[in-house]
């Protein structure tokens, strides 16, 4: 499948009698002070005043999405949102580490994305995103990353299943994240673990998919679905632009 078929699928509409386990939302954190300052601070970057604002906003979004499951990064600018909104997210909260902020070098931390010094890094750092590539301290290489999207992917699967028969609905989860990391899963799930294909589309949405700060992606499914009437099994993950009404609902 090339990239640009693979992305396409992205614009279809689930029929509304699929049946999957799992429909996820990947959710990245409100406006930080990296953002205003357009500078790379790592983990402890916070959040910004104008990101607290929309930080209120965002709760009411994840509440409507009424999710089972919140998986959130571990940097301060995503447990805000979890911590801070004013009003009950979820009865399940959970920090974890596979969906932290894809790291850059140590030797960028605090430097300005507009100097030469740190574009000439992100260049190569997307060029270098591929098997075999050398890495430098602080940044993870392909294949952990390769690791990590499975490893997000099967807890996902693994802790929907349960809520699944429990509730005889899809589970629906959100993750609590960062851009970048959205790109990534989003690339690793429409290249059904593919690592080739999943480079390729990963280049592809870096350049080309914008997620603003609280911006949620697409949902992104896992199981059973319907086509034309006939029954058809997915036991990867898909995608969609819109949920069929029973799919929204929490009474299903």
């Amino acid at each position: 499948m090339k990239s640009g078929e693979a992305f396409k699928k992205g614009t279809q509409v689930m029929h509304p009698y699929a049946d999957p386990t799992v429909i996820m939302w990947w959710v990245r954190h409100p406006h930080s002070v990296a953002i205003q300052d357009d500078t790379y601070y790592g983990d402890g970057c916070d959040i910004t005043k104008r990101g607290k604002k929309q930080l209120m906003r965002l709760g009411r979004e994840i509440e409507r999405l009424r999710p089972d499951l919140i998986l959130c990064s571990p940097a301060l600018r995503s447990v805000r949102v979890v911590q801070e909104s004013d009003i009950h997210l979820c009865d399940r909260l959970r920090r974890e580490p596979a969906v932290g902020e894809w790291p850059r070098a140590t030797c960028m931390l605090g430097k300005p994305n507009s100097s030469e010094e740190v574009m000439a890094y992100l260049e190569s750092r997307i060029k270098r995103f591929g098997p075999g590539q050398e890495v430098l301290p602080g940044e993870e290489s392909f294949e952990q990353t390769c690791e990590l999207m499975g490893d997000i992917s099967e807890k996902l699967v693994l802790q929907g299943a349960p809520i699944r028969a429990k509730h005889k609905r899809p589970a629906r989860i959100i993750i609590q994240s960062h851009g970048n990391r959205g790109r990534q899963f989003f690339a690793w799930a429409l290249a059904n673990g593919d690592p080739e294909l999943f480079r390729g589309l990963f280049h592809l949405f870096y350049n080309k998919i914008g997620i603003d700060p609280t911006g949620i992606m697409p949902p992104l499914w896992y199981g059973r679905f319907f086509r034309g009437g006939d029954l058809g099994w997915n036991s990867d993950w898909g995608s969609v632009r819109h949920l069929p009404q029973n799919l929204r609902d929490s009474a299903i």
